[in-house]
């Protein structure tokens, strides 16, 4: 008698591969969460560019009367106070989106509130976008600081930094 050469693999083996690469899969998940984090961020970003020329035009209105003494304003009411103090902007709860519960503006400052569908690290989190203008010279366009990224050399930033968004879940330029 002679025995066939056995082909294939069996039940045992092929559940055996399975459970690796199961095991692989959920050791490499974690590894996409910031992917995931960074893209919902970069989407919420953009959703609120819109906004930004809205606040340079009252930012440039404000600059012209801050050059009139008459007007006794300071260089701190450079920028609107709050959403509803900017001509065309709806207020904070009104801006939501799919990451995003609510856009705050507050001294020009525009902050992203994270909620709805945002992943569960973004939750509850704050991103900030910060006009910043050189002193004294406010006839130039805004420049916007995202999140913890540096003030250039030269300039100051309007109102205040809320992020409050882990390093790891932003976009570079928000780092």
């Amino acid at each position: 008698m002679h025995k066939e050469n056995q082909q294939g693999f069996t039940l045992i083996e092929v559940l055996v591969v399975m459970a690796i690469i199961a095991i692989m899969a959920t050791m490499a998940l974690p590894l996409l969460i910031p992917d995931v984090t960074k893209d919902q961020v970069s989407e919420s970003i953009a959703k609120v560019e819109r906004y930004k020329p809205l606040i340079q035009m009252n930012h440039q209105f404000r600059a012209i009367a801050l050059q009139n003494p008459d007007h006794g304003l300071k260089e701190k009411d450079l920028f609107p106070p709050n959403n509803e103090d900017i001509e065309g902007m709806p207020p904070a709860d009104k801006i939501i989106g799919n990451y995003i519960s609510a856009v705050v503006v507050k001294n020009g400052v525009i902050t992203l509130v994270f909620g709805n569908k945002a992943h569960k690290s973004l939750q509850g989190k704050k991103l900030s976008l910060q006009p910043s203008y050189v002193a004294g010279h406010y006839d130039q366009d805004l420049d916007w600081i995202c999140g913890y990224s540096s003030i250039p050399d030269g300039k100051k930033a309007g109102g205040e930094n809320e992020t409050d968004i882990e390093k790891k879940h932003l976009p570079l330029n928000c780092r």
